[in-house]
């Protein structure tokens, strides 16, 4: 491994260099001690609990918390993992559909080291939605959501290179194969949303 790759830190370099930072766990998955089971659990915790500070002003304002809330808090764990599994698994067949080779296991540690971006993410989105809540400042609540996608975006870039250097593919193909995994989530749904409402209706 090159001396420039054992200097890099994922936890940063994800965001300058996707795939540089692609190549050094894929050599040293031990890296900064990045293990990708620790990296969603911790993006599964700092969910629950930006989920619980979006719903701090409910709660100062004496509205307290829904039961349904709290149980969608307490499942954050349980299904972020279960995503987890279910995405690298969608994204191993749809990578193999477009001409890339991978295990399971590799795929799953890819995706696993992709969620550092999200974890990133998740407390602008929870300071977005309180600023909104908050704060009366037109400008304000404009540049915030503004910001928010212009960074939102440049996740995704950065997630597609580097998602692309472990498949051996290029930024757009591994778009592509994130496309095929929505697609293969979603169509089944509607077909069964659809199929249901059928059933319904003629019942």
């Amino acid at each position: 491994m090159s001396e420039q790759t054992t200097q890099l830190n994922p936890w940063f370099s994800i965001w300058r260099q996707p795939r540089a930072t692609a190549r050094a766990l894929v050599e040293n998955p031990k890296l900064a001690g990045m293990k990708p089971w620790a990296i969603v659990l911790s993006y599964a915790v700092l969910g629950a609990v930006m989920t619980l500070i979006a719903f701090e002003y409910s709660i100062a304002s004496g509205l307290g918390l829904d039961p349904l809330v709290i149980s969608g808090m307490l499942a954050t764990i349980p299904l972020t993992f279960l995503m987890w599994f279910l995405m690298s698994w969608l994204m191993k067949v749809s990578a193999g559909w477009l001409g890339g080779s991978v295990s399971t296991l590799q795929m799953r540690n890819a995706t696993g080291w992709g969620m550092i971006l999200g974890f990133w993410l998740l407390p602008l989105t929870a300071l977005q939605q309180n600023l909104l809540l908050l704060i009366d400042f037109p400008l304000l609540m404009l540049m915030v959501p503004i910001l928010a996608l212009i960074i939102g975006i440049y996740a995704m870039v950065a997630f597609f290179k580097f998602l692309g250097e472990i498949l051996g593919f290029s930024a757009w193909r591994a778009f592509g194969t994130s496309i095929l995994v929505w697609l293969l989530m979603f169509v089944p749904l509607m077909l069964l949303m659809v199929g249901i409402g059928l059933l319904l209706g003629n019942s």
